[in-house]
């Protein structure tokens, strides 16, 4: 992470003693929650290292190794759209149930762990092919998932739950099932998402309808349903990770 001046401006200049000390405080419990994790699509947190000649800053995460993201696989060389033949069914069937099993731990933890930035380049990839939720922030308990999404912390625009944009609906495990589909959207497309605006003549635009050229470039009419279910507004009707899983292995061939 750089710590020159120029840097220091561009996010907005230094940090006031009390905002480094809340800082801290995060960066502690983010360790404790990450330490707590162990599942085998969740990638290895190993520990912090410091810089001491730095006076013991900046500190980093140290987590396991991977070979790429899933972003890597859409997009073969980094070609956008994807040119070619769209990723296999047999393949996107493996990837999604590899991060549903991770949602599905990380859901049904007491309190449950929030993702909230899930995305292809935040999905790994290791060296056999399996797929481990890694490279974000993990937030517990809901109201901290909604005090954050309120200051805007966390996620990231085109793959975000509409309930993250909105300061009095409260956020849950279903922003992540909200962020799956759109991530399966894009792995069957070949292209990022491309959503249009949210709002349109004074009124929300459904995310059905925001999302309608996204949606009609998907290539696999099996994974059809399982996006349905997930990309639509209403929180409380999306599958959650348990119904996700069984979607996947249903049309899979009894994947596990």
């Amino acid at each position: 992470m750089a710590s020159d001046e120029a840097a220091l401006r561009a996010m907005g200049g230094a940090l006031s003693t009390s905002d480094r000390q809340q800082v801290l405080r995060d960066f502690i419990k983010e360790c404790s929650i990450n330490s707590s994790l162990r599942h085998p699509n969740i990638v290895m947190f190993l520990g912090v290292a410091v810089d001491r000649e730095s006076n013991n800053s900046p500190r980093f995460l140290m987590m396991e190794l991977m070979d790429r993201s899933l972003h890597d696989e859409i997009f073969p060389g980094g070609v956008v759209p994807r040119q070619g033949a769209p990723m296999s069914l047999d393949r996107m069937v493996s990837i999604l149930l590899d991060v549903s099993r991770a949602l599905a731990y990380l859901h049904s933890r007491d309190p449950p762990v929030l993702h909230l930035d899930l995305k292809p380049r935040n999905v790994l990839i290791d060296r056999s092919g399996t797929a481990k939720i890694g490279e974000a922030h993990v937030i517990q308990s809901i109201q901290r998932a909604t005090q954050a999404a309120t200051v805007g912390v966390y996620g990231t625009p085109v793959y975000m739950a509409p309930e993250m944009a909105d300061q009095e609906l409260a956020k849950g495990a279903a922003a992540d099932m909200f962020s799956l589909g759109v991530m399966a959207c894009e792995m069957s497309s070949g292209r990022p998402p491309n959503p249009s605006g949210q709002i349109r003549g004074g009124r929300v635009v459904p995310e059905r309808e925001r999302r309608a050229s996204d949606l009609a470039g998907m290539r696999h009419e099996e994974l059809r349903e399982l996006v349905d279910q997930l990309v639509m507004d209403e929180a409380e009707r999306r599958w959650n990770a348990m119904r996700v899983q069984s979607f996947l292995q249903a049309i899979g061939g009894g994947q596990v």
